[in-house]
């Protein structure tokens, strides 16, 4: 042992803690005026069909205002003049809410209004009031609901079972008012009221799982599109790490940095791992070749 050494450490001292060097906060992410842009102009032209159909329903027919067509349509133009607005109210970090719920509950009842006209109802899409209503309205918010925003995929198993209170509702407005539309389907003291309910049910939240099931797709394909290395996040998942630049004078290092005397990995790798020394993490006394003396 030498002069001044500890016994036990075989010359090796204690690593000295290194003090502590905060980080700067994060920027604020704002989403790009571009984007931002687009996806307000496509809000709008969703809110202007769903306009169209009410105000050319109420020209045709003086009271169209208990069928679930315009009912269905009126609500899409509330629920996207909100979404249309929605960057105004986030000051340009969000052009959406973080959860999908209301835009796929509005395609699944837009969906069935469309399905329920075109199969039980024998519906004519001649009339303007009846194109969008049935055809234009529901296709638009489909595709919104589906492929526009990142929330889609982070869409729930479970919404697709909760979608149904919407035309729920509707049915109990239908039986508190005493409604006489829809050939009888939906009137308790009809015989097709057991057996179209439960159909429609069934067939709402299939609808359901269709919405679910293309914003899922969707995710995944946006997620496989980004190259590797880039800093995105797998889809439900972590970001990867990422060795930082040099720290510019008077700032802490950007990201992890490497053990000090090793390379840096190239593209974005991470770094191998390190073999565990012996002795308890310290490294063992060295030996001059052909053993200890």
């Amino acid at each position: 042992m030498q002069p001044g050494m500890q016994p036990g450490l075989s010359g090796v001292q204690p690593p000295q803690a290194q003090p502590f060097s905060p980080q700067p906060a994060p920027p604020v992410t704002r989403i790009r005026p571009g984007v931002l842009l687009g996806v307000t102009l496509w809000r709008l032209l969703i809110v202007a069909f769903a306009l169209i159909g009410v105000i050319a329903a109420v020209q045709q027919d003086g009271n169209p205002w208990p069928g679930l067509s315009l009912q269905a349509s009126l609500f899409t133009a509330i629920v996207y003049g909100v979404l249309m607005l929605w960057p105004l109210f986030t000051l340009g970090r969000s052009h959406e809410p973080p959860s999908a719920w209301i835009r796929g509950g509005t395609a699944v009842l837009l969906l069935l209004v469309m399905s329920v006209y075109m199969t039980l109802l024998d519906g004519d899409l001649s009339e303007t009031w009846s194109l969008f209503e049935h055809l234009l309205t529901p296709l638009v918010v489909f595709a919104d609901a589906c492929f526009v925003g990142a929330s889609a995929a982070r869409m729930k198993w479970w919404f697709p079972f909760t979608w149904v209170s919407l035309p729920l509702a509707y049915l109990i407005y239908y039986i508190a008012d005493d409604l006489k539309m829809y050939g009888g389907m939906l009137r308790p003291d009809s015989d097709k009221f057991f057996v179209y309910v439960p159909v429609l049910l069934v067939v709402t939240i299939a609808l359901g799982f269709v919405v679910f099931g293309l914003g899922k797709l969707r995710g995944l394909v946006a997620t496989s599109a980004v190259t590797p290395g880039g800093g995105q996040a797998p889809f439900g998942g972590p970001a990867p790490q990422h060795w930082g630049t040099a720290p510019q004078p008077g700032m802490p290092p950007a990201g992890p940095q490497p053990p000090a005397g090793r390379p840096a990995p190239q593209g974005g790798q991470p770094y191998p791992p390190q073999p565990v020394p012996p002795s308890g993490g310290f490294p063992g006394p060295q030996h001059s070749p052909g053993g200890p003396r």
